[in-house]
Order: C-alpha cells, then sequence, then structure tokens
C-alpha cells in the first residue's frame, strides 16, 4: 500500500513539473514569436 502511494505521488510530482515547464516554454516561446512579428 505504501509502495504504490509512494509511486503515486512521484508521478503527480513530475507531471506537475512537467506541466510547469511547459507553461514557462510557451510563454517564452510566445514572446518570441510576437517579437519577430513586430520587428
Amino acid at each position: 500500500m505504501l509502495e504504490t502511494d509512494r509511486v503515486y505521488i512521484s508521478y503527480m510530482a513530475i507531471a506537475v513539473i512537467l506541466c510547469a515547464a511547459l507553461l514557462c516554454i510557451a510563454k517564452i516561446f510566445k514572446q518570441e514569436v510576437r517579437e519577430n512579428e513586430a520587428g
């Protein structure tokens, strides 16, 4: 029971970190695209 819970929690943490990283990358990418369109 404890082992499966630990694995589940670690997978959830990895998923949250990946989502945060994707959001940051999307923000940076949008800024670059906006600059390219303006310039």
